[in-house]
C-alpha cells in the first residue's frame, strides 16, 4: 500500500470519531455503557504520564496488520489518528468538535480510573 492509502485511512478514522456514539451500547451497568462498545475495538494501549503520575495521553491501537492505527487522545477536542499500511506513518489531527471531546475525556477518565502506577 501506499502513503496515500495510509493517509486516506487515517482522515476517514479521524473523520469517524464524530460518529462513535452510534455504536451499541453494552448494557455494562454504568455510565461508560456506549464507550465500552467502541474500546472494544482497542487492541492495545499506551499510558504517558507525568514525571508527577498524572495521566498525559492515552493512545490507542485500534488497528493491526494492515492497517495499523493509533488514536492519541490527551483530553482535548481533538484527537491524533496515525495510520501505516506497509509505508511511512501517517499523521491527521481530528477536527475539533464537541464528541471528539467526550469521547478524549471519557478514554482519559477510564485510564485514569481502572490502571495504577506502581511505584
Amino acid at each position: 500500500m501506499t502513503n496515500t492509502t495510509a493517509l486516506q485511512y487515517a482522515k476517514d478514522v479521524a473523520h469517524g470519531l464524530k460518529t462513535w456514539e452510534e455504536e451499541e451500547p453494552v448494557d455494562d451497568g454504568d455510565h461508560f455503557g456506549v464507550f465500552h462498545s467502541w474500546l472494544q475495538c482497542a487492541l492495545d494501549y499506551e499510558l504517558t504520564y507525568t514525571s508527577q503520575k498524572t495521566l498525559k495521553s492515552v493512545r490507542l491501537l485500534v488497528a493491526y496488520g494492515g492497517p495499523n492505527c493509533w488514536i492519541t487522545f490527551d483530553g482535548r477536542d481533538t484527537a491524533v489518528v496515525e495510520a501505516s499500511w506497509y509505508s511511512d506513518i501517517q499523521t491527521v489531527i481530528s477536527e475539533p468538535c464537541s464528541e471528539t471531546a467526550e469521547l478524549s475525556e471519557l478514554v482519559m477518565s477510564y485510564f485514569e480510573e481502572t490502571v495504577w502506577l506502581t511505584s
